[in-house]
């Protein structure tokens, strides 16, 4: 299969309905009223999710209640996803990832490529909380729980997000 370019950092803000966000489905080659299914919220958050790609779309209302793509959520779940959410979604296929973070990323490997994240947390075994990284606009789960050992963990979902403004 070919890889697929879709500079995902570029399509973060986008409406819903333009011709932008149409060309990364057709890239996918999904629909959203065939393919999707779509939850939203009553803070007005809609997902657009398509389990058997891997892949979610969080969109937002803005302040004419138009929907903008907030967050894509990339999910490569593994033998021992803690999450229900993450045992709902196939592997992401590695063509669609962003070109940094291939299936085997590391923790270790994140740390090499971006630096200490922002934030951190997770790591919790009586809780079953996976560890996470939070950057300034991208968040990834790894698949473990102890900190001991999260470097070499793989990650299980990672979450692109439009940038956290400066405190």
């Amino acid at each position: 299969m070919l890889p697929v370019y879709v500079e995902w950092e570029t399509i973060l803000g986008i409406n819903d309905t333009s011709a932008e966000y149409k060309g990364v489905l057709t890239k996918l080659c999904v629909e959203v009223d065939t393919d999707a299914d779509v939850i939203t919220y009553s803070d007005g958050m809609t997902y657009h999710c398509f389990h058997k790609q891997g892949i979610a779309f969080a969109f937002m209302k803005n302040s004419d209640n138009a929907l903008f793509l907030d967050s894509i959520d990339f999910y490569y779940p593994r033998k021992s996803a803690s999450s229900i959410k993450e045992k709902t979604y196939a592997p992401v296929s590695p063509q669609f990832l962003p070109s940094w973070l291939k299936p085997d990323t590391t923790g270790k490997d994140l740390l090499e490529m971006f630096g200490e994240p922002e934030e951190k947390g997770g790591g919790i075994t009586e809780q079953k909380i996976n560890i996470w990284l939070r950057w300034n606009n991208f968040q990834v789960d790894l698949d473990d729980k102890n900190w001991e050992t999260g470097q070499d963990s793989v990650w299980n979902s990672m979450t692109m997000f439009t940038e956290i403004p400066e405190k």
